[in-house]
């Protein structure tokens, strides 16, 4: 079923828990384990991206280096179904599940980011903050043909966090498709995400990919009610938490 709070969406699956009004019930039986080799959705294109040009959004670009040979062959290593053919959102999964796995968590120097390149970060050891974590889920989105954004944002007490998301689509049926395969795949209550006004008029959803979130479409951090997305374009967009861009 769906929730909207504050901006955020939350779709839960059959038997799952529910929050607040808006609902939509989720089809029965979503719960169960995918069939082997199930592919997942389709990963949609985002043809035009919101924003001007910065230079935060073309730091983080140029970090998320998804061209570079150390992360397409990360990425072919743990595609779901290894590499060639189309990819899906069950290997978005898979590579985000081969970063958390590894990943340790080191803060960079007080007041400073690094910015690792995800190039670096995959031949380094897989080590680095929140922000050099975003910037490879990014590249590995980039690599498998997905649109990739890094949020930054601070919570009401000042704590900064960065974290990936990916676009699923521009309607309720594209992310009840993957609200119904995260409940499979991962037995997840609730699925997460940001909706944004699009430049082009239409709404754009947009799956969290935290790591704190402990599986993909996991819960959002909590905000101050602002956000600011970096697009691997180069450009940015600081966004309140009902989707409307500031």
């Amino acid at each position: 079923m769906l929730l909207f709070v504050a901006g955020l969406a939350v779709i839960a699956a059959a038997g799952m828990a529910l929050l607040g009004a808006a609902q939509l019930t989720v089809l029965p039986g979503s719960a169960a384990p995918p069939a082997p080799g199930l592919a997942g959705p389709k990963i949609p294109v985002l043809p035009g991206q919101p924003g001007t040009a910065n230079a935060t959004a073309a730091r983080i670009a140029q970090s998320a280096d998804y061209q570079n040979p150390a992360v397409r062959a990360f990425v072919d290593a743990h595609m779901a179904e290894g590499a060639g053919g189309t990819a899906t959102l069950a290997d978005v999964f898979s590579v985000w599940e081969a970063i958390y796995a590894n990943w340790t968590y080191v803060r960079d120097p007080p007041g400073f980011n690094l910015y690792l390149p995800a190039s670096r970060s995959i031949t380094g050891g897989m080590k680095g903050n929140c922000l050099d974590y975003a910037i490879l889920n990014a590249a590995a989105v980039e690599s498998l043909g997905g649109t990739a954004r890094v949020i930054a944002a601070y919570d009401r007490e000042g704590n900064g966090h960065a974290y990936t998301e990916i676009y699923v689509g521009d309607s309720m049926d594209a992310v009840r498709q993957v609200g119904d395969y995260i409940a499979a795949r991962y037995s997840a209550r609730t699925v997460h995400w940001h909706i944004a006004d699009g430049p082009s008029g239409k709404k754009e959803y947009w799956l969290n990919l935290d790591w704190q979130a402990g599986y993909p479409g996991g819960p959002i951090f909590a905000d101050n009610g602002v956000y600011y997305a970096s697009f691997l374009s180069g450009k940015g967009a600081r966004y309140a938490d009902n989707g409307t861009e500031l």
